[in-house]
Order: structure tokens, then C-alpha cells, then sequence
């Protein structure tokens, strides 16, 4: 697959899982659809021919129709897009890092200390929901979450450790790519290394799986651990909120 294919694909597994939390698509243009989040994770977004080259104007009408909450990602060129954005009183909140790996590259197997539990009822998901709003210092809607239950394709589990619940990551397939979602670690449990248990956990099953590519979106700070697994960078996600929302 060609690097662009792959930074589509990539994308396409994101705004995918999106729309499976409850985005909801709008007309904007014979050209080009909103998509919007009423509540978390918020994210809005345009779709036409090319994810990757919304028009300014057609940005300008989306954030006329968007949620007063509402995160704008912004990938490809982002010059005129952020222009657009900052004219109309959204600043810049948060960067992710789109990645990617083949994995008949490289070889990952189940690490030993931490066990993965998928999660498959409302109780578990709440643990699920309250480890990772910890861990990422935001709140975790529980009814969007839950519309995720039994979704084909994609799988919500908790890490223990030590058997003790520490750690989230879900994980969704799309084709031949396994996109890897919302790994995180409550903070007394960092310096263990279980993110990486988790990532090669997912990754192996993956693999055996027969999956061609696993793809993820990495905080700066996270990037590092990716690397070391065979990641490579593809493009930025820069996300813009209004300047009265929180952070």
C-alpha cells in the first residue's frame, strides 16, 4: 500500500470509530459533509472527495453549524485552515502524532504481568470509562462508550496488572488495518511499562489475526514507545477548540 493510501486509511479508521460514537452527518455543499459530535470526544469534521483538503469556505459554514464544545482536527495543510479557525475564536488545544506499522515486519508477543479483559457489559465498561478518564485527565461520556458494545470489529479492554485494574485500550478494525485507540495508564502505574505490554499484547493478536497494518494517533509525549515498536510518522492532527471552553 502506498504511504498516502496508508495516511488515508489511517484517517479513515479514526472518523470511522467517530461516527460509530454517535457523530452525526450534515449536509454542508454538493461537495462536502459535516460530521458532528454532540458530546464527547466533540470532534467535528468535513468530508468530500479528500479528507485531507476541506475548502476554508466550506470550514467557514461548518463552524457556523458546529457545537459551542466543539474540537476541529485539522490534518493535512493547515495554513488556511487554521486561519479560518482563528477567526472565529478557536485556538489550539492539542497535537497527535498519526503513525503507523506493517506488522510482517516485525515480531510482538504477549507479555508476561499484564492480562487484557474484554469488556462486555455496562459494569465493566464503567471501570473502563473511569480508568481512562484518570488517565487522560478528561471525562469519558459513558453512553457514548456504550454505543461501542458489541460493535463488530472492535474491541474495549482493561489491563490489569499485578490484578489490579491500571489500564484501557480499544482497538478497531477496518480492512486490513488495526486502528489502535485510547491506550492509557492511570498515573501511579506509569514507569511499568504497560503500555507497551498492552501494545504488544494487541499488536500480536493482530498479527495472528492476519491484519496487514496497525495505525494510532500519539501524543507527543507517547510517541517514543510507538517508535520503538516499529511505528513510523505520518502527518499531524492539530485540534482547535474555542477560546471559552475549557481545555
Amino acid at each position: 500500500m502506498s504511504s498516502m493510501n496508508l495516511e488515508k486509511e489511517n484517517l479513515f479508521n479514526l472518523v470511522s470509530l467517530w461516527k460509530l460514537m454517535g457523530a452525526k452527518e450534515s449536509e454542508l455543499d454538493s461537495t462536502a459533509n459535516l460530521y458532528r459530535c454532540s458530546m464527547w470526544p466533540n470532534k467535528h469534521w468535513l468530508e468530500g472527495e479528500d479528507l485531507f483538503s476541506p475548502e476554508p469556505g466550506q470550514l467557514k459554514a461548518s463552524i457556523d453549524q458546529s457545537h459551542i464544545d466543539a474540537v476541529f482536527p485539522v490534518w493535512g495543510s493547515y495554513d488556511q485552515l487554521e486561519a479560518v479557525l482563528k477567526q472565529k475564536d478557536f485556538v489550539f488545544r492539542s497535537e497527535q502524532i498519526a503513525m503507523y506499522v506493517e506488522l510482517a515486519s516485525h515480531s510482538y508477543s504477549p507479555e508476561q504481568g499484564l492480562v487484557l479483559r474484554e469488556v462486555k457489559d455496562a459494569e465493566l465498561l464503567k471501570l473502563w470509562g473511569a480508568l481512562g478518564s484518570s488517565a487522560f485527565g478528561y471525562q469519558i461520556n459513558f453512553s457514548v462508550m456504550e454505543k461501542l458494545l458489541n460493535q463488530n470489529n472492535v474491541i474495549i479492554e482493561v489491563g490489569y496488572y499485578a490484578d489490579h485494574p491500571v489500564a484501557t485500550v480499544l482497538s478497531y478494525v477496518t480492512g486490513d488495518v488495526l486502528g489502535i485507540h485510547q491506550v492509557g495508564v492511570v498515573s501511579d502505574m506509569r514507569g511499568k511499562q504497560i503500555a507497551s505490554k498492552i501494545m504488544h499484547a494487541v499488536l500480536s493478536r493482530g498479527k495472528k489475526d492476519g491484519v496487514k497494518y496497525a495505525t494510532l494517533q500519539a501524543s507527543p509525549l507517547g510517541i517514543n514507545i510507538y517508535k520503538r515498536l516499529g511505528f513510523q510518522e505520518q502527518f499531524v492532527i492539530r485540534n482547535f477548540q474555542r477560546d471559552n471552553q475549557e481545555k
